[in-house]
Protein backbone atom coordinates (compact mmCIF):
# COMPACT_ATOMS: atom_id res chain seq x y z
CA UNK A 1 0.00 0.00 0.00
CA UNK A 2 1.44 3.55 -0.86
CA UNK A 3 1.52 6.22 1.61
CA UNK A 4 0.05 9.30 0.47
CA UNK A 5 1.27 12.69 2.26
CA UNK A 6 -1.61 14.91 2.09
CA UNK A 7 -0.96 18.69 1.58
CA UNK A 8 -3.52 20.81 3.10
CA UNK A 9 -4.73 24.03 2.10
CA UNK A 10 -7.43 26.32 2.30
CA UNK A 11 -9.69 24.51 0.43
CA UNK A 12 -8.66 20.68 1.20
CA UNK A 13 -11.52 20.40 3.61
CA UNK A 14 -14.36 21.95 2.00
CA UNK A 15 -14.87 25.89 0.50
CA UNK A 16 -14.55 28.60 2.56
CA UNK A 17 -16.99 31.03 1.50
CA UNK A 18 -14.58 34.53 0.90
CA UNK A 19 -16.75 37.56 1.01
CA UNK A 20 -13.46 40.30 0.65
CA UNK A 21 -10.07 40.29 0.21
CA UNK A 22 -7.12 43.23 0.86
CA UNK A 23 -4.00 43.85 -1.22
CA UNK A 24 -1.15 45.67 0.54
CA UNK A 25 -0.02 48.34 -2.45
CA UNK A 26 2.21 51.06 -1.65
CA UNK A 27 1.15 54.71 -2.51
CA UNK A 28 2.08 55.99 -5.86
CA UNK A 29 2.53 60.03 -4.32
CA UNK A 30 3.86 58.34 -1.09
CA UNK A 31 5.75 55.48 -2.14
CA UNK A 32 7.12 54.88 1.54
CA UNK A 33 3.54 54.24 2.53
CA UNK A 34 1.63 50.88 2.43
CA UNK A 35 -2.27 51.49 1.63
CA UNK A 36 -4.72 48.60 1.76
CA UNK A 37 -7.14 47.90 -1.16
CA UNK A 38 -10.25 46.10 0.21
CA UNK A 39 -12.18 44.69 -2.65
CA UNK A 40 -15.44 42.72 -2.74
CA UNK A 41 -15.45 38.91 -3.97
CA UNK A 42 -18.51 39.25 -6.51
CA UNK A 43 -18.44 35.32 -6.58
CA UNK A 44 -17.04 32.10 -5.78
CA UNK A 45 -16.79 28.97 -7.37
CA UNK A 46 -14.65 26.49 -5.16
CA UNK A 47 -10.90 28.21 -5.19
CA UNK A 48 -11.76 30.43 -7.60
CA UNK A 49 -12.70 33.98 -7.07
CA UNK A 50 -14.17 36.68 -9.19
CA UNK A 51 -13.21 40.49 -7.73
CA UNK A 52 -14.67 43.53 -8.46
CA UNK A 53 -12.22 46.14 -9.04
CA UNK A 54 -12.87 49.48 -9.35
CA UNK A 55 -11.35 51.52 -12.50
CA UNK A 56 -9.37 53.50 -10.73
CA UNK A 57 -7.43 50.59 -8.82
CA UNK A 58 -6.73 48.40 -12.04
CA UNK A 59 -3.63 49.49 -13.26
CA UNK A 60 -2.23 49.48 -9.12
CA UNK A 61 -3.61 45.70 -9.84
CA UNK A 62 -1.53 44.63 -12.46
CA UNK A 63 1.44 46.19 -10.90
CA UNK A 64 2.00 44.42 -8.35
CA UNK A 65 1.13 41.65 -10.22
CA UNK A 66 3.85 39.51 -10.95
CA UNK A 67 3.55 36.87 -12.94
CA UNK A 68 0.15 36.75 -13.06
CA UNK A 69 0.59 36.14 -9.04
CA UNK A 70 -0.48 37.92 -6.43
CA UNK A 71 1.32 37.63 -2.77
CA UNK A 72 0.47 37.94 0.73
CA UNK A 73 -3.61 38.94 -0.08
CA UNK A 74 -5.74 38.33 2.98
CA UNK A 75 -8.73 36.79 2.50
CA UNK A 76 -12.18 36.96 5.02
CA UNK A 77 -14.86 34.99 5.58
CA UNK A 78 -17.74 35.35 8.12
CA UNK A 79 -15.85 32.67 10.46
CA UNK A 80 -11.65 33.18 9.57
CA UNK A 81 -8.77 35.34 7.77
CA UNK A 82 -5.94 33.48 6.13
CA UNK A 83 -3.12 35.04 4.30
CA UNK A 84 -2.02 33.27 0.83
CA UNK A 85 -1.77 34.24 -2.37
CA UNK A 86 -3.73 34.35 -5.67
CA UNK A 87 -2.86 33.45 -9.30
CA UNK A 88 -4.72 35.86 -11.88
CA UNK A 89 -6.88 33.85 -14.40
CA UNK A 90 -8.53 36.71 -16.32
CA UNK A 91 -9.51 39.83 -15.95
CA UNK A 92 -12.59 41.63 -18.42
CA UNK A 93 -13.86 45.30 -18.04
CA UNK A 94 -17.74 45.40 -17.16
CA UNK A 95 -19.83 46.76 -20.02
CA UNK A 96 -23.00 46.94 -18.53
CA UNK A 97 -25.36 47.71 -15.84
CA UNK A 98 -24.25 49.47 -12.25
CA UNK A 99 -20.32 48.41 -12.32
CA UNK A 100 -19.84 49.64 -15.82
CA UNK A 101 -15.92 50.43 -16.16
CA UNK A 102 -15.02 48.23 -13.83
CA UNK A 103 -12.97 44.96 -13.89
CA UNK A 104 -13.50 41.77 -13.06
CA UNK A 105 -10.33 39.70 -12.05
CA UNK A 106 -10.60 36.39 -11.32
CA UNK A 107 -8.14 34.77 -8.86
CA UNK A 108 -7.17 31.53 -8.10
CA UNK A 109 -6.13 30.59 -4.43
CA UNK A 110 -2.95 29.07 -3.69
Amino acid sequence: MEDKKKSYGPFDEGVIPIHSIDIAVYDSENPEQLRILNLPVHSQSGDILSILVPANHISTIQAIAKNNKISEIRFYSDTSLFIGEGVIQSVSRIKGGPDKGNYLIEIQVK
